[in-house]
């Protein structure tokens, strides 16, 4: 998949994808309608959103010609993620939102489940969460030692591996800032990585265990 084109536009793009969580079919108009909106402006960020992956028309599901098209949209499984996620996209951190969530996608189980709050973590993410761990208090990137054994496991900047760890809720980050601390569900992922279950669906699991009733309600939303 091509880098996403540009940023998104909040909070239009934001209210498009949750007006779509339900998984239901969407054409522009009636998606300009509920949130009283032009329906050409919304035709034009449906087809920037269907461009980073986000959403899809139905249409290309089926063996047609290429250029056919129903006028008709819907959330992608990568689409889903990211309206999970949305609470935690930060303008600054566009291309490490979109990279973690494609990550996420990437590493879902084989089996007939679906994770959109799967903590899938790169070796850079997890020396990004120990270092955190050693640090008192709000810290910044460069003050980061990361210790990989190889670098080349992933491109992600210590900046990117620390906002990866907000994006799953391992970490805190100051608002609108780039300062980052260890949260105590973090602390709680340390302590389960270090007693062996680093797969990404039981650590999962396990930090489910500390989501609170308005995450968990959150969640039922994106696994019925």
């Amino acid at each position: 998949m091509s880098p996403p084109p540009g940023k998104l536009t909040m909070p239009t793009d934001r209210k498009i994808l949750l007006e779509m969580m339900d998984r239901k079919r969407y054409s522009p108009k009636l998606i300009g309608l509920l949130l009283d909106k032009d329906s050409s402006y919304i035709a034009t960020q449906l087809r920037k959103l269907e461009q980073r992956g986000y959403v899809q028309d139905p249409a290309r599901n089926y063996e047609l010609d290429e250029d056919a098209r129903s006028q008709m949209y819907e959330l992608t499984k990568l689409g889903v993620i990211v309206t999970y996620h949305i609470s935690k996209y930060v303008r600054d951190s566009h291309t490490a939102f979109h990279q973690s969530s494609l990550y996420i996608l990437s590493n879902q189980p084989d089996q007939d489940q679906f994770f959109p709050d799967l903590v899938a973590l790169s070796d850079i993410d997890r020396s990004a969460l120990y270092s955190l761990q050693g640090h008192d208090g709000m810290t910044i990137p460069s003050d980061f030692e990361l210790e990989v054994a190889n670098r080349n496991l992933s491109p992600r900047t210590t900046h990117e591996a620390l906002y990866s760890l907000y994006y799953h809720k391992l970490a805190t980050r100051h608002e609108n800032m780039s300062v980052y601390k260890i949260s105590d569900r973090g602390e709680r992922a340390i302590d389960l990585i270090d007693d062996g279950i680093t797969d990404p669906v039981d650590l999962s699991c396990k930090l489910r265990e500390t989501y609170s009733k308005d995450e968990l309600d959150w969640l039922d939303q994106f696994i019925k």
